[in-house]
């Protein structure tokens, strides 16, 4: 561990991107790498305004705030980690990442899923998750080597719940939902992929960009993936609420825009 000082200096971390450093700008590492973060510090807000109602209707739902200001400083970690390819910067990104998925779990994790003890008590799976998160960050700071294991044991849940998802409820909007968000994850993790394995094949042809497609179809995949496990969620607890899905379309275009939970009363 190089913490606390050296771990500030740029290059101090032991990860490397396919982006060549400092060619575009003497100042930041990876420039495209950092440019491409961005958004996941513009979305967060606008998903917190989307989702306003959320919390007023489904019990247990309060933090998703939270969740959201963390998909912000998973951004924000990441602007600073490519920017310089610092240790600190490289645990920041990390450790958000860690921390949003504790709280997609914490929150959406269906009743169903769970011993009747903690369905019932939902407040002790969450202080749990809370234990686990912290001692996972411990983890992470002491051996950095090992946060990419680290993180894949809190996504396997978010995975597989999704999957879940998609298998049993009869919503077909819901499963066109879940099978987008599936194929995002995919396409992110291939382009994830194609930047570790294939990096001077990619520096060859001048392309080494995959690493911001990554950043770009993560959140897209993001996005759709939290709207699957709300609806879940909220059609678990507060069916008499009518949870209904409803799609937001920028500049009422039908193709780019982004699913939001709507509640109305049944009519009897």
């Amino acid at each position: 561990m190089r913490l606390p000082t050296e771990g500030f200096e740029p290059l101090s971390s032991d990860v490397d991107w396919c982006e060549p450093n400092y060619v575009i700008s003497p100042y930041i590492t990876e420039f495209w790498n950092t440019v491409s973060s961005f958004p996941l510090v513009i979305f967060p807000p606008i998903l917190m305004y989307i989702h306003r109602d959320y919390p007023k209707n489904v019990p247990n739902c309060e933090a998703i705030n939270l969740v959201w200001g963390l998909l912000a400083v998973v951004g924000l970690g990441s602007i600073y980690f490519h920017s310089t390819l610092s240790l600190v910067g490289q645990l920041l990104d990390e450790l958000s990442i860690l921390w949003v998925c504790c709280g997609f779990i914490a929150m959406w994790m269906p009743n169903a899923h769970l011993p009747s003890c903690l369905a019932q008590n939902r407040w002790i799976f969450q202080l749990i998750m809370l234990v686990l998160g912290t001692a996972a960050t411990y983890l992470s700071i002491v051996r950095p080597e090992v946060n990419h294991v680290t993180l894949m044991v809190f996504a396997l849940p978010a995975i597989g719940y999704l999957v879940h998802g998609y298998g049993t409820c009869p919503n077909p909007t819901l499963r066109h939902i879940s099978k987008t968000a599936a194929a995002l994850g995919v396409a992110s993790l291939t382009c994830w992929a194609l930047d570790k394995l294939l990096c001077s094949f990619w520096l060859k042809i001048n392309f080494p960009y995959f690493h911001c497609f990554w950043h770009v179809v993560v959140l897209a995949a993001i996005c759709n993936g939290c709207v699957s496990y709300a609806y879940c969620y909220a059609l678990e607890q507060v069916p008499h609420k009518n949870p209904t899905l409803k799609f937001r379309g920028l500049c009422n275009n039908k193709w780019i825009g982004l699913w939001t939970i709507e509640f109305k009363k049944k009519n009897f």
